[in-house]
């Protein structure tokens, strides 16, 4: 499927002579002109630490996909076909949708290359430096950012997970009926202190399976249930978020904005690791939960060169 639609594309997009012969693009990083080669190479040898010229060319030629893309910049079909050869299949997924170049794929491929070079550093930092670089040789390159984790980074020092109950089991698939369900109706009755681990993983899978419903006079919401755990949910909700595919989690990332309105009422040091993960995964949506005190609008501004873009 893949390999059909990366023809397709370079099919459609040939630049041909007259005589037929493919006309090459100029590429800009690859084969520059006057100081430009000197000068960025110079950037993203600083900014990557990374000294080997070869690798620095394939970054570089990875920018320029990305680059041309976004100005709309016509890019060489056989220069494209060869960088897209030497992706991992994980990778090459991402390069393209249907016939049109992902802009974001190919710098997530550059994100790969980095990370080759220095495979012990942490993800984030590899990404913002992939991503700075970029904007240092390309500062007329866009707004152009990954895309955001489908799960959450890692949290460090995290108490291990509930387990689930049997009597909650059934919960995980039973969507927006839940409200008529006895046993969820029997945890809507007990005491917020009582209310059972069990139940957490359970619960918060029914908050990812249905869409948003109308408050109910009679049955309370399971947002308004969750949050009467209070922060007691923590290792739930670190379970839930790292690990979407365990639950089968349909959504394109383990984001909901649900979850993370019941986290800003946490205590500090709580809720500061969540953000600072969610942050780490590019789920910058989450900061309009974030409280109005001083260690938020502290990591506002430590995320300000995110590689997904500024939290807002």
């Amino acid at each position: 499927m893949l390999s059909r639609i990366i023809r397709q594309w370079l099919s459609g997009n040939l630049r041909r002579r007259d005589d037929g012969t493919e006309i090459r693009g100029q590429w800009e990083v690859v084969n520059p002109l006057g100081k430009l080669r000197a000068n960025a190479f110079r950037s993203m040898r600083q900014t990557l630490e990374i000294n080997t010229d070869d690798v620095l060319h394939r970054i570089g030629a990875l920018y320029e996909v990305a680059y041309r893309k976004v100005k709309n910049i016509s890019i060489d079909p056989t220069e494209l076909r060869n960088l897209a050869a030497q992706a991992t299949d994980t990778v090459r997924l991402g390069l393209f949708n249907e016939k049109d170049i992902n802009p974001a794929g190919w710098m997530s491929y550059a994100v790969e290359c980095v990370r080759d070079q220095h495979p012990d550093l942490y993800m984030y930092e590899t990404r913002r430096r992939t991503m700075t670089a970029y904007h240092q040789v390309f500062p007329s390159g866009g707004r152009l950012t990954l895309l955001p984790d489908p799960q959450l980074a890692p949290v460090p020092n995290t108490p291990a997970p509930p387990g689930i109950d049997s009597n909650y089991i059934h919960l995980i698939d039973i969507g927006p009926a839940y409200m008529d369900d006895p046993v969820y109706q029997s945890l809507c009755d007990t005491p917020p202190e009582q209310l059972p681990d069990g139940a957490m993983l359970p619960l918060l899978h029914v908050l990812y399976t249905i869409e948003d419903q109308e408050k109910n006079q009679d049955i309370i919401t399971i947002d308004t249930l969750l949050e009467r755990y209070e922060d007691r949910l923590y290792p739930a909700v670190v379970e839930f978020l790292s690990y979407p595919e365990r639950y089968e989690s349909q959504r394109t990332t383990a984001y909901h904005p649900a979850v993370f309105k019941l986290i800003s009422h946490w205590p500090q040091a709580l809720a500061e690791s969540l953000f600072r993960a969610a942050f780490e995964s590019g789920w910058n949506k989450g900061a309009q939960f974030l409280p109005n005190e001083g260690w938020a609008k502290d990591l506002i501004e430590a995320f300000a060169d995110s590689p997904y873009g500024p939290p807002k």
